[in-house]
């Protein structure tokens, strides 16, 4: 635990140096790079209730709000085809990407009219599994719906603020037991280290998840920005990640055989879209781009050297010699015909490193909002 420790403090410093906000007098969309296949990801932040455990951007849902949003979207939807950029792969996450059921088909529609898309993965929640909603998700192209569980434990979810919103654990099963082949992929996101979730909740939502022979299940760390953190500390108690450890260590046991590990915390039972976060735009040094994508790639368990070389000019394993020789003296990592590979081990190290950067990001986001509301103030 002492080195997975060292590797937290180490990265909470590393992200909060790297996410710094800087002032643009005028910033202009990108434009694509001929040849290379883009993902475009799609933010809905409205939710009907927020949980108090999120730190990600979300707000409550004001319908007049929301649909000047998909709106807008819309209108920059057209901006980016006209730049020439050709999506072939959207994810649409949030908030909750179905909060408004028309909209998010007629934004569907759009985005399949206007790009070669091949692939579409959406995030819900269980109230919006009906029969209703769903035929909208997969007339509008829907290949993987991803559908935020947490946990089917009635006391965590009651504890969550969920229970009353999406039902009791038995409740949700039975709507994922309905629309499971209805999409290529039904993704089951779940949370691990809640504060007060234990070793035997764990085993019972891994029994429900083998059980349904879901396609896939996510296991998400909790992730807080520091401010979330302490909100969430006084309500419910103090995260401990020595838990955290234990929990995924046993996650990964138990999936291990019917599951395959797609990315540190995604297991699927075949090949399936995973949900992928890329960073093109950023103004990061050659280091820290070599660095993120050491971090990126290997998320997905593995790593092609060839590939990493040429994308950067030979330069990649030079530059990340310490590092390697670091993970490799740990067990965390083993080289095989070319290709880095994590170990078990090293997933979970790579699941820090996750969980640290979206924390990150967390308070990154925190951090725009205060300057946002104290602009609004003195605008006013």
């Amino acid at each position: 635990m002492i080195i997975e420790r060292a590797l937290t403090i180490y990265l909470k410093w590393k992200y909060a140096r790297i996410l710094q906000l800087t002032e643009f007098e005028d910033l202009a969309p990108p434009t694509p790079v001929p040849g290379r296949e883009y993902l475009v990801y799609i933010h809905i932040p409205f939710c009907e209730e927020l949980c108090p455990y999120c730190s990600f951007n979300r707000v409550p849902l004001q319908e007049d709000l929301a649909r000047d949003y998909f709106k807008a979207l819309n209108e920059e939807i057209r901006i980016y085809a006209d730049l020439g950029f050709q999506f072939r792969s959207v994810y649409v996450g949030g908030g909750t990407p179905t909060v408004l059921p028309d909209e998010i088909a007629r934004l569907l529609g759009i985005l399949r009219d206007t790009f070669p898309v091949k692939e579409i993965s959406l995030e819900t929640n269980p109230n919006h599994l009906t029969d209703e909603i769903v035929p909208l998700l997969k007339d509008g192209g829907v290949n993987r719906l991803s559908v935020g569980v947490q946990s089917f434990d009635d006391s965590l979810l009651q504890r969550m603020d969920r229970y009353h919103k999406y039902g009791s654990g038995r409740e949700i099963r039975e709507r994922l037991e309905k629309y499971l082949g209805v999409f290529d992929t039904l993704n089951v996101d779940m949370i691990f280290n809640f504060p007060g979730q234990t070793l035997k909740m764990i085993d019972s939502d891994l029994d429900v998840i083998r059980e349904l022979e879901a396609d896939q299940a996510t296991f998400y760390p909790l992730m807080v920005s520091d401010a979330t953190r302490k909100e969430l500390a006084e309500r419910f108690g103090p995260i401990s990640y020595r838990q955290e450890q234990v929990l995924y260590t046993r996650i990964a046991e138990r999936l291990e055989g019917e599951y395959d590990a797609a990315t540190a915390w995604c297991f699927s039972r075949r090949k399936s879209m995973i949900d992928e976060y890329i960073v093109d735009y950023d103004e990061f040094s050659e280091r820290e781009r070599i660095q993120y994508d050491f971090m990126m790639k290997l998320f997905g368990t593995t790593l092609d050297v060839a590939e990493a070389e040429k994308k950067h000019g030979g330069k990649f394993l030079r530059s990340l010699r310490k590092e390697i020789a670091f993970f490799r003296s740990i067990g965390a990592l083993v080289s095989e015909n070319g290709v880095l590979r994590l170990t078990r081990k090293g997933r979970y190290m790579w699941v820090i490193m996750m969980r640290e950067f979206f924390t990150g990001v967390n308070n990154f986001r925190d951090i725009c909002r205060v300057r946002v509301d104290s602009a609004t103030r003195i605008d006013t």
